[in-house]
């Protein structure tokens, strides 16, 4: 997954979301996190990231290294909180403030491609529940 403690994604503890007066999103949480990812990573107004696979909640983001675009994709969403290994010892969970638990998987049960899984238990949040893989780029196009 990565070197050091935390597959390298270890992170300091934050305590803040979005302001319910102001509506602003403070730092240190998912949704924040979220809201600032660019490029491939981008957030869409429905609240999914990537692209639809046919499956209500699984998605799909295509890229020329799968496994270091799900780790980086996992760093960029969880920052400002801390990862710990998964029991089974394939793969790391981030508990996020306001609310998600974000894991990351290098190889899924579903497909054997690299994935995360975001959780939450409201349905009011704007990032959706839902279930990334990672998959290499095929063909000539970069």
């Amino acid at each position: 997954m990565g070197t050091g403690r935390g597959g390298d994604f270890g992170n300091t503890i934050g305590k803040r979301e979005q302001d319910k007066n102001s509506g602003k999103w403070e730092h240190n949480s998912l949704e924040y996190n979220a809201h600032k990812m660019r490029g491939a990573y981008t957030l869409k107004e429905n609240g999914y990231f990537g692209d639809a696979t046919g499956h209500r909640r699984v998605r799909q983001i295509v890229s020329a290294n799968a496994l270091r675009s799900a780790n980086d994709f996992f760093k960029q969403l969880t920052k400002g909180t801390t990862a710990k290994p998964l029991s089974n010892g394939k793969g790391y969970s981030a508990r996020m403030p306001d609310g998600y638990t974000v894991t990351v998987r290098a190889v899924s049960s579903s497909d054997g491609s690299p994935a995360v899984d975001i959780h939450i238990k409201s349905h009011e949040k704007t990032v959706k529940d839902q279930k990334i893989h990672f998959v290499e780029r095929t063909g000539g196009a970069s």
